[in-house]
């Protein structure tokens, strides 16, 4: 099992890449801006990008 036990609900708590990084990207208003692709490109990572809790994310 994870460093969480999960509840069934996604949340920024519950999100691997910041479990995996130790470190947590801007959020705001239960939302998240994601990890950036590179130092070269700020836009967020693929996983970010499908993740709903992102800021950018669109269905």
């Amino acid at each position: 099992m994870g460093k969480y036990p999960w509840s069934g609900k996604r949340t920024l708590e519950h999100c691997g890449l910041i479990t995996k990084m130790g470190v947590k990207p801007r959020q705001q208003g239960g939302k998240c801006d994601g990890f950036q692709k590179s130092a070269d490109n700020d836009e967020p990572c693929n996983i970010c990008m499908k993740c709903k809790l992102n800021t950018f994310y669109e269905e």
